[in-house]
């Protein structure tokens, strides 16, 4: 059963974001931190004196161990690259994005634990694969297509497969911030919220579409930013909250039509 969530323009997307995060600058002080509220493997928020910052400290474990120095390195500097992805894409709503990457023995202050695995199979938030699997296929045989020589082929070949990663750890620094799934699955066993299909796409929705394509809505960062400021939402903004959880909470009557007509959708709940 799918819970679709209705359209909404990107602008209008970005100024919504901004006045919330506007609004929860102006209500905590510097030095405030949600550290002790989040998951202990979940990013976290923190008030600093140029604004609010998102803060990700992420652990990589590299697989399989018979790579090579030179490939885990590799593999370890491109997930480092997509902090400048996350960072492009919370400053659109004004929030800033520190990214850490460590490995091996670098435990310390780590807070996101994951592996790093070195061949095609679909990422999770604790595994990031270093190619989807549906795409395998094409990124390999994009490879296998540039001859030896050619180094600039290769190196537009790599530049693909590594901004294909790097939507992907966008997609999964989301469940990061403990916000899940919008795309439609079959073996979910609950209502689904579900994106409207359309530009802009949710991160939550696709890996898929270019960076300009895709935003964190509203939605989401009201399920963020309570967590370091607790009174940012207004009330109307409380009860979209409410109602849309309250729409994800599977009745009787639900069950029932759900279990004759496994893809139900559930009219449109808005942004505003």
């Amino acid at each position: 059963m799918r819970l679709i969530v209705a359209p909404v323009e990107d602008r209008e997307i970005r100024a919504m974001n901004r006045d919330l995060v506007s609004r929860c600058e102006r209500q905590v002080p510097v030095g405030a931190t949600n550290e002790h509220i989040v998951p202990e493997s979940g990013a976290t928020l923190l008030r600093q004196a140029d604004g609010i910052h998102l803060r990700y400290r992420y652990h990589a474990t590299v697989l399989p161990t018979s790579l090579s120095k030179a490939r885990v390195l590799k593999l370890l500097e491109d997930l480092k690259s997509c902090g400048s992805l996350l960072n492009e894409v919370w400053d659109r709503y004004g929030v800033k994005v520190d990214y850490e990457v460590r490995s091996g023995s670098h435990k310390r202050d780590s807070r996101t634990f994951v592996t790093l695995k070195d061949w095609p199979s679909r990422s999770d938030s604790a595994n990031f694969y270093s190619m989807k699997s549906h795409w395998a296929f094409d990124q390999v045989a994009c490879f296998e297509d540039c001859p030896v020589d050619d180094l600039e082929c290769l190196s537009n070949c790599d530049q693909i497969r590594k901004d294909s990663f790097c939507r992907t750890v966008l997609h999964e620094s989301g469940h990061h911030l403990q916000l899940d799934d919008e795309y439609p699955e079959e073996d979910r066993g609950k209502i689904q919220t579900v994106a409207f299909n359309a530009r802009p796409w949710s991160v939550m929705d696709t890996t898929n579409e270019s960076l300009d394509e895709v935003e964190f809505f509203p939605r989401h960062l009201r399920s963020i930013l309570p967590t370091l400021c607790p009174n940012v939402l207004t009330e109307n903004e409380r009860r979209l909250v409410e109602n849309a959880n309250r729409a994800l909470e599977p009745t009787s009557i639900h069950k029932a039509l759900w279990w004759v007509f496994p893809d139900l959708i559930i009219p449109a709940i808005p942004e505003t």
